[in-house]
């Protein structure tokens, strides 16, 4: 069982990539990739091409580009949506903790998940 390998948004809290990688877990921030100010297209196909689940607040685009991805024919390793209005930082590790255990990187090939899962 392949563990989830997570790059989260620049929309994301850094300081989520710092906790998580403290507990063990391979995450990156946009950001420490050289991931800033860019299309959102652009942060898919690096995650793509890096073998990495997006993790984001950005609800509109990230849905946007699964259903292009899906009628294209196009591939990825899955989209994890959080919603930013809890703003709550411990809720968010919390949960993408959740995610991290009870998810593979099966469940996830070409998914959009909500968290809380």
């Amino acid at each position: 069982m392949a563990a989830v390998r997570l790059l989260l948004d620049e929309d994301v809290p850094r300081l989520l990539a710092e906790s998580l990688r403290a507990r063990e877990y391979d995450v990156v921030h946009a950001t420490e990739v050289g991931l800033r100010s860019i299309d959102d297209s652009l942060v898919l196909a690096h995650a793509v091409a890096s073998d990495r689940t997006v993790l984001t607040h950005n609800t509109a685009d990230y849905i946007q580009l699964a259903a292009l991805y899906g009628r294209t024919g196009k591939s990825h390793h899955g989209i994890v949506i959080a919603r930013q209005e809890s703003g709550d930082f411990r809720w968010l590790l919390r949960e993408t903790g959740k995610l991290l255990i009870a998810r593979t990187v099966a469940d996830l090939r070409d998914a959009v998940v909500w968290l809380p899962l």
